[in-house]
């Protein structure tokens, strides 16, 4: 228990929220890769600047699959 409660504190004095809010952010172009799909996306940063970023998302079965269980 005392890890947990170190880690708490921890998670207060540096100001990590513990609510997970999904990230804005728009899809500027796709790509079919074969086994995964790449898309450029942009989203807004903590100074309020564009960031362009590779998603890469996987296909097909297995751990980090994107196909319906």
């Amino acid at each position: 228990m005392f890890i947990e409660e170190l880690r708490e504190r921890i998670r207060e004095y540096i100001g990590i929220n513990h609510e997970s809010i999904a990230p804005a952010y728009r899809v500027l172009d796709e790509q079919d890769c074969g086994r995964y799909t790449r898309s450029l996306i942009c989203y807004t940063g903590s100074e309020d600047d564009e960031i362009p970023a590779y998603l890469l998302v996987p296909k097909g079965e297995g751990v980090y699959s994107t196909s319906p269980a």
